[in-house]
Parts: C-alpha cells; structure tokens; sequence
C-alpha cells in the first residue's frame, strides 16, 4: 500500500521509472548517432549538444528528486529553523524559478506585503517549496500564460499562494495531485518530462513546517492555485 508521501508499490515504481528514463536515453542515443558522423553541419553538431546537456541535467534533476525524497522519508534531511522572510523567500524562489519561467513566456506578477511576515522554518527548505510551485506553473502553463504570487497574513498564518492559467486540475485530482507519481494524462500527453515528485515533496516540506498546502481549480483549461500555509513565528505574533 502507499505511505503518506503516496508510494505506490514496488513495481509500479519501477516502471515508472524505466519510462521517464527510456526518453531521456533514446534521445542522448540518437544524438550520440549524429554527432558521430564524419559530415555532420556545424549547426546540427551545436543542436544535438544542446539536446545532450538538456537530457542530462533532465535526468541528473530526477535522481536528485528521488534521492532527497528518499532521505525526507526516513527523516533524515537536516532542518535550522529560525524566524524567517517569506517574502524574502518567495524572491530567492522567483531567482531561480525565471529562467524556465521566461523560457515558457509566461508573464509572472509578485504581490508582496507591506512587512515582513516571518515563520519560523528553514530558509533553504522554504525556497525549494516556493520554487517547486512556481516552476510547476511555468511548466503547465501554456506559452504567454499568466502567474500570480502573493503573500499576505491571514488568521495567525502566513498565507502564499501561486495561481496560473494553465491546463488546470480535474476536480477528481485534486485530492490526489500531492502523491508521488501522480500526473494528469492532459499533462502526459502535452509536457514531457517529469515524474510527479514536485508537488509530493511540497506537501511533505509544509508539513514538516506545521503549515498545509491546498490545490484548488475549476477544471481542465481553467488554471491552478495552490495555497500554503505557515503558522507565523512567535517573534511576528508578538511584534506584528
């Protein structure tokens, strides 16, 4: 059966894997083919090196995906928590997220608040939920889509959510997007790539944070928001 984190059982596991690592290794072959012949244009030897390295740090990304979720399940993945910036965060996460963001073309919006709105986490662990769910936007947005983060506080928590106008969530998936291995066909069929570990490792970081992570949608075609929510350290309670 599966754990809390979704685990399916071993052999599902395994195909899954052997499938998003067949397309990744079909494609390095078929450039190894070309960029072994003696004739080969110098503009077709640049491309296949780009689709090599783009496969590559494919792969090198979903092994360290596996790893990290494998240490988190054990509870072994270290934590230092202090009273943290969430709109500091949120701005380390848009840093690393942007470049895939702009590479899709989608249009990003920051909504920040006013003050600082600190919990009490770790740093690292907070920039990689955010980052999961920005480029999770990106990469199932369309081209010239629209992204919204915001942040606020709301009733003794911190609240951040991100919203975009992607393909959206059926409302049987809902409950089910934040388990491993879990992707829409709608997804499947028009973004290749991925295993369905992002969002999994979210919920796992949130709850080790004591907060929640909700997805919401109206529906294939109609955008996604997922909203997160953090209890605020004492030392926001106590100062505002």
């Amino acid at each position: 059966e599966a754990d809390r984190l979704g685990v399916p059982a071993e052999n599902h596991f395994l195909t899954t894997l052997a499938h998003e690592l067949s397309s990744p290794l079909a494609a390095v072959a078929y450039c190894a083919e070309i960029l072994g012949r003696s004739n080969i244009a110098a503009e077709l030897r640049v491309e296949a090196a780009k689709i090599v390295l783009e496969q590559v740090n494919f792969t090198r990304r979903l092994l360290e995906d596996l790893s990290e979720l494998s240490v988190v399940r054990r509870g072994g993945l270290p934590f230092h928590k202090a009273p943290t910036d969430l709109a500091e965060v949120a701005r380390l996460a848009v840093d690393s997220s942007r470049p895939l963001i702009e590479r899709h073309g989608s249009a990003l919006e920051i909504v920040m608040p006013p003050s600082p709105i600190r919990v009490h986490g770790d740093a690292a662990r907070l920039v990689q939920i955010v980052t999961n769910l920005l480029t999770n936007a990106a990469r199932y947005t369309p081209e010239g889509g629209r992204i919204r983060m915001s942040i606020k506080r709301e009733d003794g928590h911190a609240v951040l959510k991100v919203r975009d106008n992607g393909i959206g969530i059926p409302k049987e998936m809902l409950s089910r997007v934040f388990e491993m291995f879990t992707r829409m066909e709608g997804a499947k069929q028009k973004y290749a790539g991925g295993m369905g570990l992002g969002l999994a490792f979210v919920r796992r970081m949130v709850e080790i944070h004591g907060g929640s992570v909700e997805a919401f949608s109206e529906g294939e075609g109609l955008g996604s928001e997922f909203v997160v929510r953090l209890p605020l350290s004492q030392d926001t309670r106590l100062t505002g």
